[in-house]
């Protein structure tokens, strides 16, 4: 064991004396060999840093609305519960059910379901604040966590959101059902 380690140690001596003693030109060769030794491990890691990112998207962002998906929402909205209990805050649990799409599922194209979900999505997006989270829950509903928010502020939100949907399409009547964190 000892004379591996002074064999080592006697390499990265004799490394480093070379690399005092060296030349412009064959330190800039060594160089060059130590980047090309070491540029695949480092455009792998660049790589599996994007890929976990990606990763980590896609499975809390829901792929058609891009809204945070139920499983994203289980695992936050546990934290947020402990928050609360620590806090005075108050917030609210909507969910926002689209019965009548649901019932016409059958009738419609896969595309104009789609595309009457992603206007519904679109639509509540705009009508909540940015701290609120909306959550893609199921094939007709969307879930929405209203955030330091009052039961009675919620009522008044989500009539303004009732109101948007219905004047938007008429199989995007919403049934809402909603309650507090208190």
């Amino acid at each position: 064991s000892y004379s591996n380690n002074t064999e080592t140690n006697s390499k990265i001596i004799s490394i480093d004396e070379d690399l005092v003693d060296a030349t412009e030109e064959s330190t800039r060769g060594f160089l060059r060999l130590l980047a090309k030794a070491l540029l695949p491990q480092l455009s792998l890691a660049k790589y599996a840093t994007t890929m976990a990112t990606e990763v980590e998207r896609r499975t809390s962002t829901d792929k058609l609305t891009g809204l945070w998906n139920r499983n994203y929402f289980n695992e936050r909205f546990r934290e947020e519960c402990i928050r609360l209990s620590n806090t005075k805050e108050q917030g609210a649990v909507v969910i926002i059910s689209l019965d009548e799409l649901a019932a016409m599922e059958k009738v419609l194209s896969k595309d104009e379901h789609e595309k009457l979900i992603v206007q519904a999505s679109n639509l509540v997006r705009k009508v909540v604040r940015k701290t609120d989270w909306i959550v893609y829950w199921d094939k007709h509903e969307i879930l929405v966590y209203l955030t330091n928010t009052q039961p009675e502020s919620s009522i008044d939100v989500m009539n303004r959101c009732a109101s948007q949907l219905l004047n938007a399409h008429p199989l995007l009547t919403p049934l809402v059902g909603l309650c507090s964190t208190n």
